[in-house]
């Protein structure tokens, strides 16, 4: 039987590319422009990319309470992806701007900056990039260390100490590529745009939290 996965549409991110390739991997995709009955869904994802400030409002205007008791209490399998991970910790500061967070994750979302002084750093850092692997889990069946993935963002959440931290990569300096606390996992990359990787990575996904 098809996983039935909801898009969440907070007007913004690449909808069609995700939607396009849960659907190769057989799944019944779904685009939500709201969060009515949302606990129909087997899986929840919010795509990149987008602005900080516009992500929360946006979420704030949907009703934030219900989307955080469906992931934090009901436990519903959730994949945020580029911004649908930043939008996870506590805070994000993008343009001068301090915006709440969801706040499942402990940590705060801010500009990259060239703390390892890299020779080519500009903003935003796009492009193929490897993932150092800090923690083991079933989402990384099949992902050596060092992998590389799409990534297209400025910000993110350079706490790589975090308990949730399950890989990092550096651009400038370390930041969490992957997080992940039960049933929520984030991804500063783009799977969508990862090839081979980012397939591996979505199956895993589908296979291992998402249950039908």
């Amino acid at each position: 039987m098809k996983k039935k996965i909801f898009i969440l549409n907070l007007n913004c991110g690449n909808i069609s590319s995700v939607k396009n390739i849960l659907n190769f991997l057989d799944c019944n995709v779904s685009i939500k422009d709201n969060f009515d009955n949302l606990e129909e869904a087997e899986g929840l994802v919010i795509p990149g990319n987008g602005n900080f400030e516009h992500i929360s409002k946006e979420i704030d205007k949907r009703n934030k309470n219900k989307l955080l008791d469906l992931i934090n209490v009901k436990k519903k399998p959730f994949l945020g992806i580029c911004i649908g991970l930043q939008v996870l910790f506590e805070s994000g500061n993008e343009n001068d701007v301090n915006s709440n967070g969801l706040g499942l994750l402990n940590g705060n979302v801010g500009m990259l900056s060239n703390k390892e002084g890299f020779d080519d750093f500009s903003l935003p850092h796009i492009g193929w990039n490897e993932i150092k692997i800090y923690k083991n889990t079933p989402l990384l069946k099949d992902i050596p260390d060092n992998s590389s993935f799409y990534f297209l963002h400025s910000y993110a959440c350079n706490d790589f100490n975090n308990k949730n931290c399950v890989a990092i990569t550096s651009y400038g300096e370390k930041f969490i590529s992957i997080a992940e606390k039960k049933n929520i996992v984030g991804l500063q990359f783009h799977p969508e745009k990862s090839h081979k990787n980012g397939v591996k990575i979505l199956k895993n996904w589908l296979n291992n939290y998402v249950k039908s």
